[in-house]
């Protein structure tokens, strides 16, 4: 896993993209607890190639699913598509996560991505999740987080 890349990830959003305010003032990921690590994979599937002035290749094209069936042949596209965006610079390696996408209604499913934050720990490796539910059909795709 390449931590280097999370020290960039110092502001806590929420989940509409906001800076997450505490006491006043910005709120700070914790690097130690895979706060950022979670911040980090959620911004690189809420967002698509092109949107990142700096890293113009990163983000995903689960967009694509949009209008999709509710169906296993688009599930997989989704998850190929999150496989895809935290693994083609190296930032994960398939084996520290795992993508299930399942279907909650007729245009929505969940996402759930389990990862482990270990290199980010110094105590122990946690394994830790990212929920998303994703709507095919809606103008706003991503409702948040579970």
């Amino acid at each position: 896993m390449n931590t280097s890349k999370l020290y960039m990830s110092d502001f806590y959003f929420n989940d509409a993209g906001d800076f997450r305010l505490d006491k006043g003032d910005f709120a700070v990921t914790q690097i130690d607890d895979g706060v950022a690590l979670a911040q980090e994979i959620q911004d690189r599937i809420k967002s698509y190639p092109g949107e990142w002035l700096v890293y113009p290749t990163r983000g995903s094209i689960i967009s694509e699913a949009q209008g999709s069936p509710n169906n296993r042949e688009t599930h997989s596209a989704i998850e190929d598509a999150i496989r895809m965006a935290l693994t083609f610079d190296l930032f994960l390696n398939q084996d520290d996560f795992s993508v299930l996408v399942a279907p909650v209604s007729t245009s929505q499913v969940a996402v759930r991505i389990d990862f482990s934050d270990q290199g980010l720990s110094r105590s122990s490796r946690r394994q830790s999740t990212v929920k998303i539910i994703y709507d095919l059909d809606g103008t706003t795709p991503y409702i948040g987080r579970m």
